[in-house]
């Protein structure tokens, strides 16, 4: 949890939208810190939650945060999945698996583009 305060910390940092803005896309951002492993999580789930179109939240999302709600959970999702492989307790599709990503090939292909090295070799050096 500690590493999701501080991505959110540093996103708050980048750039100031009004407070309403802020307020109207809270819901979403925390059903997404809360959710962020759910395989199911629901792009347009998110608008409903904010009672806006998913564009209007993508937008205000990205002017924000500087990403796109899809590359925000992706960070989320890529941060925990270090902190597993660091644990030394899981292996990749196990990691995969538990950050909510199904594919663990598409999860190797997001986490080498992330951290530069494929999630197998990252374990290995941690």
């Amino acid at each position: 949890m500690g590493i999701i305060y501080d991505i959110i910390s540093e996103l708050q940092r980048k750039k100031y939208i009004p407070e309403k803005k802020f307020l109207l896309i809270k819901p979403a951002i925390d059903y997404i810190n809360n959710n962020f492993t759910n395989s199911n999580l629901s792009y347009p789930y998110l608008a409903e939650l904010c009672n806006i179109s998913y564009s209007y939240l993508s937008r205000i999302f990205i002017e924000k945060f500087g990403i796109s709600p899809q590359k925000y959970i992706t960070q989320l999702r890529i941060n925990y999945a270090c902190d597993l492989l660091k644990s030394g307790i899981y292996n990749v599709t196990q990691t995969a698996e538990l950050v909510g990503i199904t594919d663990v090939y598409f999860f190797n292909k997001v986490f080498k583009e992330q951290m530069g090295m494929p999630p197998g070799k990252y374990r290995n050096s941690v």
